[in-house]
């Protein structure tokens, strides 16, 4: 895809779609796609110009990411990072070998080809961790590779280390460490280009506290990142949970939790390692394996016995049990670990177009509302008007639903920055800009909400950053941008198809096990800290409003319109903003008496119709919509600063990734 940064760098013609076959600068035929998503894609090929054994030798081909490709300045940016580490010459690091450019596919780098595994898919099939003998040569290793770098006379911070960056050869006991810089400056690249003002550089779960605050990374940040990737090892979990900023307060803030007890005696050693203060961690990353090590051998002094090497199965994972409502946060999160071992994939991915998903697994849960209007009422909930009982009563009757595979659903609803991709790369016009009645924004002078011509998804009257949800959007351009991404990735073979969710698949998804009104629970305020509803803020802005009809959340939730995704903290799928900040465009008509017929099976929504369901609040809705059997309906015209969309990467089980 192409963004603005493209036609502002100056470089001409367009991104060649690269396939099996293809050859790049007359020598490297592309062989077969390794990976891909956010950071590129990785392709094993052949070099005709380097023979091992009187054949074209094996190489790995890592491109930029599609938006990047045609940017002249984020190609500078690898040059310059290629630059700064080919010179590195260490036996546990993966060789460079060159850096290539051609037309419509701009820089990539050729390197050495490894045979193994990465460590992330090492413990794929040792999910409780693997016993410490096993863990310290591969660690010592890594060290190595990580403390050579740091001391060359230009010192090289590797500033991305995790498990999917350190590679193993179970055969012969090999360790590299990979994609030194390289992953971490496409990152910044990324960010830098597509109008985000926070520098991300390296992978959240695996940041020191000094990066999560913004100071330049240093060795003692690669120290912190094989701390973590230790203890992974080791416990099979990361110490530090949480997603997004949630999990950036736990890095800077938060004590460092105890190991298994089985681990307790290596408690010392991780103090160190994973200190705060950057200055109060080992010397170097040796000297943190090395304690390691001693901590270990005194431990099990006097009673040693001999651990069978871990072998990788090559049978497939057990497929994962349904989940049944109601179950607990911990077993929502140990589902969806389950089946993303099963599916051989992470429980968060990223897409090409930079896009967050949650593996969301299957479940069988209780769908629509259990309460009637007088039991609302009798509740404390407030309607607006009598007309409302008919709305109340399309939640009925509550009844057994069973989504019955898993999906990808969008970590958050789709953002401005995402949206204005699609609309720089086909010039699309939404239908408040083709449509002569425009779309909603707010008029400060009136402290109100109109409808006009000059609002639309890029002007609402309030601020909206890359990172807000993009509104004014009508269902039918919600369906143009999904079209967009399928037509992109049907010419990359990325085998990924994308769509709005089916409301019963959004429900789900919301409730994440629970039967309550709210996924925090039965009362409005437990919303507080995970929602933007209508609230004090809203109020602010809108004094005009009628409390009599319109009731508001008893909190302040400091933002009065829209506010940028993952603003507060996630439900037990680890999704973001499912209640509140935006309606949300579902795949389904609506039909108020669906629920009555509905099959219990996947379903999919009346066959007809001439509205389309929304779900989930927004910024300026009260408690009794927002709660999680919620819905709304209009045509698929209408188009509001109310309303945005989410979107599905369908998956497939016999469509395992390739790493």
């Amino acid at each position: 895809m192409q963004d603005d940064d493209t036609e502002k760098s100056g470089m001409a013609g367009e991104i060649v779609v690269v396939s099996a076959g293809v050859v790049l600068q007359g020598r490297y035929r592309l062989l077969e796609r390794l990976g891909s998503g956010g950071m590129g894609e990785a392709w094993k090929a052949s070099d005709s110009r380097r023979l091992v054994d009187g054949q074209p030798a094996l190489v790995v081909i890592k491109l930029l990411p599609g938006e990047l490709r045609l940017n002249e300045e984020a190609n500078e940016d690898i040059r310059r990072e290629y630059s700064r580490v080919w010179l590195l010459s260490h036996p546990n690091i993966c060789k460079l070998f060159d850096m290539g450019e051609q037309d419509g596919v701009g820089c990539f780098q050729v390197m050495q080809y490894l045979p193994g595994l990465t460590l992330r898919q090492w413990l794929r099939h040792h999910p409780q961790g693997l016993h410490v003998e096993h863990v310290i040569p591969v660690l010592r290793a890594a060290a190595a590779a990580l403390d050579y770098a740091h001391s060359v006379r230009r010192p090289v911070v590797h500033r991305d280390v995790k498990p999917e960056n350190i590679m193993l050869n179970l055969e012969t006991g090999e360790v590299h460490v990979i994609d030194f810089g390289l992953a971490a400056e496409i990152r910044s690249s990324q960010t830098k280009y597509s109008s985000s003002n926070a520098i991300i550089v390296g992978t959240l779960g695996y940041m020191s506290p000094e990066q999560w605050q913004g100071v330049p990374a240093t060795a003692a940040c690669d120290q912190w990142a094989l701390g973590i990737v230790a203890w992974e090892l080791l416990a099979g979990t990361r110490p530090f949970q949480g997603v997004g900023m949630a999990l950036g307060y736990a890095v800077v803030e938060s004590q460092l939790p105890q190991l298994p007890a089985p681990l307790a005696y290596l408690q010392e050693v991780f103090q160190r390692v994973l200190n705060k203060k950057s200055s109060a961690r080992f010397r170097n990353c040796s000297e943190f394996v090395n304690q390691l090590e001693a901590y270990a051998e005194a431990h099990h002094a006097g009673d040693r016995v001999a651990m069978p090497a871990p072998v990788l199965s090559s049978a497939r994972p057990q497929k994962p049990d349904i989940l049944v409502a109601p179950f607990s946060a911990h077993a929502a999160s140990a589902a969806q670990i389950s089946w993303a071992r099963f599916l051989d994939r992470d429980v968060q991915w990223r897409d090409e177009f930079g896009q967050e998903f949650r593996l969301i697994p299957p479940g069988e849960y209780m769908m629509g509302g259990t309460e009637t209007v007088d039991q609302l009422l009798q509740a404390g909930f407030m309607l607006p008007n009598t007309g409302w009982k008919d709305w109340i009563e399309a939640e009925s009757p509550a009844h057994t639903v069973r989504i019955n595979r898993p999906f990808l659903l969008g970590l958050s609803p789709v953002t401005h920055m995402h949206f204005d991709a699609f609309v720089r790369a086909t010039g699309y016009q939404t239908g408040a800009e083709s449509v002569g009645k425009g779309g909603w924004g707010y008029v400060s002078e009136s402290r109100s909400g109109v409808q006009k011509s000059g609002f639309n998804w890029k002007i609402t009257g309030f601020e909206q950053s890359a990172l807000h949800p993009v509104v004014n959007v009508s269902w039918h351009d919600a369906v143009a941008y999904v079209k967009w991404l399928n037509d992109t990735v049907a010419a990359t073979g990325a085998g990924i198809r994308y769509r709005l969710p089916y409301e019963a698949e959004w429900e789900h998804a919301c409730r994440a096990g629970t039967n309550t009104r709210f996924f925090t629970g039965d009362s409005p305020d437990s919303l507080q800290g995970f929602a933007n509803v209508q609230d004090a803020s809203f109020l602010d802005a809108f004094p005009n409003v009628d409390l009599k009809k319109w009731q508001s959340f008893p909190f302040n939730d400091l933002s009065p319109f829209t506010s940028p995704v993952g603003q507060y903290a996630a439900n037990p799928f680890g999704l973001q903003d499912m209640l509140g900040n935006v309606w949300e465009w579902c795949e389904d008509f609506f039909e108020k008496n669906y629920y009555s017929v509905s099959p219990a099976d996947d379903p999919k929504g009346p066959a007809t119709g001439t509205t389309r369901v929304l779900r989930g609040g927004c910024w300026g809705v009260g408690p009794v919509q927002t709660r999680s059997s919620g819905r709304d309906y209009y045509g698929p015209g209408h188009r509001s600063y109310f309303i945005g969309f989410r979107i599905v990467a369908e998956l497939s089980e016999d469509r395992r990734r390739q790493s």
